[in-house]
């Protein structure tokens, strides 16, 4: 028998075969001029389409000379956003792949009855282990060479370490809540690494608070069925469990310091915006739900507990998630504590929220802190970039509710008596509302509509001061803060680029409208000194 399994088979046809034969294939005068046309014109009608359209075809001087990688990255995607053709075919194409097949896209899986589930929630818990060395090196290979970082930090311990170390050294206890998924929903179990993440934050001295199980003991649903967030239900319980877990470490009203209004709250939810479809497309109705809106009904006054948090904080709180307002964690929690609650939130940003905590500690927010309370989504452990982001040295005045605010610090001994130094000029307090003129040297990465899962975004950028126009501003440099996305669509904010001059009527950040607070943000400046200013309007 032959060892050939297949000897002399007639229809078997080698290389060396199938070479000859292409060399001896003909093609016709009129079947090539075709084939040369269709190509020219599938090659041109992009272009063509773009241009009628009243697109561009692209920042090429934004490129440079000689061109990186970063910045040919850039253009790319830059193109990719721009295209006319892709902005009217997708949407529609995607139509018929949801409406008719059932499928999703990158962002969105499409679940039963309706349901719709964020692809990225669902890589957390059915992926690698987060903390393996492995997927630990992967991901900070994909970090540099895709997302353009200069230098990755995927082990998000040492952040959670450097944090507990801060907390415990300013007096402050560190209380760590992490939001399940909601692709628990359909009986994923967590990341296999998440009872070691756990395990390692518990001894650094943080607190973690068990969500999951408040999931078995709270009343379903605990998400909303087209969005990735929780339901106002499950909020408000996760709220309750924050408050139990702190009573008897801060201080509460004797009297009660809130009501709660029953209102409701409509919308279509984040994962259809997410899946890209017609604006007037029907697949997708508005969902509706009962809020409790929170309103103080006595003096508040200054707050011990400060809550850290991403869009899980803010939605029902924040205008910008368009589910409500004054009905969320933050003032859920105020109301079962029965004490006021500082806030400190931003949508998408549960692992950057934290240099928006070193701004505040420089200005004196954290002094009269008792509990830090870190809320964010579990699967930013899996996805997100965790750089160490050290408190350094912060000024402290606990509050003594009997008495008067008292100095967190020893008495000092009175100095004997020395000779008067001369009197320095006084310092000149920055405006609130400045207009300055300079040029950029700075900008973060730009938002990008077809991967940001957020409609709105802020980019941050530095700029060096020329003139002050108008106001008060004593410092050479300043943090301008623009809007760069609104409903995913890019504005000019979001294409300044290093060396464009500009006169710019600014506001200080934290006095910006609530929902400009609240947004995503690009912020690459890593310049916690400079106070951030929400550019108002760019002059001529």
């Amino acid at each position: 028998m032959s060892k050939d399994p297949i000897p002399n088979n007639p229809t078997l046809v080698t290389e060396e075969a199938s070479q000859k034969e292409l060399a001896s294939t003909s093609v016709g005068r009129g079947v090539a001029r075709a084939l040369a046309v269709g190509f020219c014109v599938a090659l041109l009608v992009p272009v063509v389409a773009q241009l009628a359209g009243g697109g561009g075809l692209g920042d090429f001087a934004g490129v440079g000379f000689p061109p990186t990688r970063e910045t040919l990255a850039a253009l790319g995607r830059n193109v990719d956003d721009g295209s006319v053709l892709k902005k009217w075919v997708q949407p529609r194409l995607q139509m018929v792949l949801t409406g008719w097949g059932g499928f999703g896209n990158e962002k969105v899986t499409i679940g039963r009855d309706g349901w719709l589930y964020y692809a990225p929630g669902l890589r957390y818990l059915f992926g690698q282990p987060f903390l393996d060395a492995d997927y630990l090196k992967a991901k900070a290979k994909g970090m540099i060479d895709k997302d353009g970082l200069a230098v990755a930090h995927p082990d998000p311990l040492p952040a959670f370490r450097q944090l507990a170390e801060d907390c415990k050294r300013l007096g402050i206890q560190l209380v760590v809540a992490p939001v399940p998924d909601k692709g628990t929903l359909i009986g994923a179990a967590q990341n296999a690494d998440f009872g070691r993440f756990r395990a390692a934050v518990e001894g650094y001295g943080a607190t973690v608070l068990p969500l999951e199980k408040w999931m078995e003991t709270g009343d379903a649903p605990w998400y909303l069925r087209q969005d990735t967030h929780w339901t106002p239900r499950f909020m408000d319980r996760v709220a309750r469990g924050m408050a139990e877990s702190l009573k008897g470490k801060v201080w509460a009203a004797p009297a009660p310091l809130y009501r709660l209004r029953a209102a409701t709250a409509e919308s279509r939810g984040d994962l259809v915006g997410m899946l890209k479809l017609p604006v007037d497309q029907t697949l997708f109705g508005a969902e509706r739900v009962a809020i409790d809106v929170v309103e103080p009904v006595g003096d508040v006054g200054p707050a011990e507990v400060l809550l850290l948090g991403d869009s899980f904080t803010n939605i029902y709180s924040s205008p910008s998630l368009e589910w409500g307002q004054k009905a969320g964690l933050g003032e859920h929690l105020a109301y079962h504590l029965n004490a006021p609650v500082d806030v400190i939130a931003m949508n998408g940003a549960g692992a950057t929220v934290r240099n928006e905590l070193l701004r505040a500690a420089r200005t004196g927010r954290l002094a009269a802190t008792r509990v830090l309370v870190y809320e964010f989504a579990i699967r930013d452990l899996y996805l997100e970039d965790w750089p160490v982001v050290a408190l350094g040295d912060v000024e402290r005045k606990l509050i003594s509710r009997e008495t008067k605010p008292v100095e967190a610090t020893t008495p000092v001994a009175v100095a004997e008596e020395k000779p008067l130094a001369p009197v320095a000029a006084p310092v000149v307090a920055d405006s609130e509302r400045v207009v300055l003129r300079g040029w950029i040297v700075q900008m973060s990465r730009a938002i990008q509509p077809g991967t940001a899962p957020y409609e709105d975004a802020l980019i941050y950028g530095k700029v060096k001061v020329e003139q002050v126009v108008s106001g008060s501003y004593g410092k050479p440099e300043a943090i301008v803060v623009f809007l760069a996305m609104r409903k995913r669509v890019l504005l000019p904010g979001a294409g300044h680029k290093v060396g464009d001059t500009l006169q710019l009527r600014l506001v200080r950040l934290k006095s910006a409208p609530e929902e400009i607070r609240s947004m995503q943000r690009s912020d690459d400046t890593e310049d916690f000194d400079l106070t951030p200013y929400f550019v108002e309007e760019e002059l001529p």
